[in-house]
């Protein structure tokens, strides 16, 4: 049996699946800087994981300001955060090459009630229900 989903007049609504991961995120590193184009693989609670491209380096202790909009919700987040860790990952590519892949862990630092709650949301739209 299918079920349909129906919007307030009764009408059934066309449900589109949204990839979560990765997004994009912009980092600002310094005022008047243009932005660092960087891709959020995983959100948490407290923090996420980026991918950052090979030329863009990150220190443990910096903080920065990040600015990404919530696929699912349809959300902008802007807000400040903490570079916890970094890592630097050897990838073999397809062609045999290898490549250096650098992921970052970061922190919010003082995140709002309201975005807190957009992350709590999208957290549970988007996790895996098959655990």
């Amino acid at each position: 049996m299918n079920a349909k989903k129906l919007n307030a007049n009764d009408v059934p609504v066309k449900v589109v699946k949204v990839k979560p991961y990765p997004f994009p995120a912009e980092i600002f590193k310094q005022e008047g800087a243009p932005p660092l184009k960087v891709k959020i693989l995983k959100l948490t609670e407290i923090g996420f994981l980026l991918r950052a491209e090979k030329d863009q380096f990150f220190k443990v202790g910096q903080n920065l300001s990040i600015r990404f909009f919530l696929p699912v919700l349809q959300r902008t987040i802007s807000t400040n955060v903490k570079v916890i860790k970094t890592y630097d990952i050897l990838d073999q590519q397809i062609s045999g090459a290898m490549e250096k892949r650098y992921t970052v862990e970061m922190h919010f630092r003082a995140l709002e009630t309201e975005h807190k709650q957009w992350v709590l949301d999208f957290i549970a739209q988007t996790e895996d229900k098959k655990k």
